[in-house]
């Protein structure tokens, strides 16, 4: 995986898991468009909370993403902005569930922890 930018991160997200592609929402933006291609996060977000709401934790794809999250935040060179993206459409999306919150508590780790703890404390 390239190094995350404010311009490849959804295109590395879709590369990280390609069953994004499936959902129903996936096509509401269009991710060749640089203006539209932003709020695709958001939308990877509340597929990322169904999947860990109705699977279990050791599927593939919430495996394969908390892992990607664990080297995001607990690489020292990680761009700002790109962590600021993954906390507000991604640990925001995650915090306000049961489920979600006990899921991610137990895979992620470090910094990744630290920031998903500090989202949590605001629902």
């Amino acid at each position: 995986m390239s190094r995350l930018t404010l311009d490849n991160l959804i295109e590395e997200i879709v590369k990280l898991v390609p069953e994004f592609k499936e959902h129903e929402d996936y096509k509401v933006f269009d991710i060749k468009d640089e203006e539209e291609k932003r709020f695709l996060l958001g939308v990877f977000g509340r597929f990322f909370k169904e999947r860990v709401e109705k699977y279990p934790i050791d599927d593939p794809v919430i495996q394969r993403v908390y892992q990607f999250l664990n080297q995001q935040f607990n690489d020292p060179a990680i761009n700002k902005d790109v962590m600021d993206l993954l906390i507000i459409d991604i640990f925001e999306n995650l915090s306000p569930y049961e489920k979600c919150m006990d899921v991610s508590r137990k895979l992620l780790t470090g910094k990744a922890l630290e920031a998903f703890n500090v989202t949590a404390e605001y629902f």
